[in-house]
């Protein structure tokens, strides 16, 4: 028997519809509007109820734009939204992707002061991470060195 994803069970709120969550979406929605205006936020409905913000961001190296997505998992804050950039083709080999089209944007095993901060950490503080990831790629496309510590 499987078990209920988050949300379905009447005893098991989504994360947004939690007190501290519906402030924290706010928060998230604030945040997005400001510094991301033109991504926007969707609610996939089905088995898994996740939210997602969708947008582009456009490369200031080369101009392409590259599509994004932004989801946040069921145990959102303690767990950090996945990225995915969508619908963009990358070449074997690409250093700091994840299963072809996650960019690695933090190393969580060095700890919060390394990348995601449950208490801090919003989804324009990832779209960003995700520009200067796609500025890092679009640097080691042309030169062959990714930029940076590169952890």
């Amino acid at each position: 028997m499987a078990l209920p994803a988050a949300g379905e069970d009447a005893e098991t709120p989504l994360w947004w519809e939690t007190p501290y969550g519906r402030e924290r979406r706010r928060t998230e929605e604030r945040a997005m509007a400001k510094h991301f205006p033109r991504f926007h936020l969707e609610e996939a409905f089905g088995p898994t109820r996740e939210l997602s913000w969708i947008g582009r961001i456009k490369s200031s190296l080369s101009g392409k734009r590259y599509a994004v997505s932004v989801t946040y998992p069921a145990a959102f804050p303690n767990y950090a939204p996945e990225v995915t950039i969508e619908a963009h083709r990358f070449p074997d080999g690409v250093p700091h992707l994840i299963e072809g089209k996650k960019p690695c944007l933090y190393a969580p095993a060095q700890g919060w002061r390394h990348g995601y901060d449950p208490g801090r950490t919003t989804a324009a503080t990832m779209v960003f991470w995700t520009s200067l990831w796609i500025h890092a790629y679009e640097t080691w496309r042309e030169t062959g060195v990714w930029p940076g510590s590169g952890v």
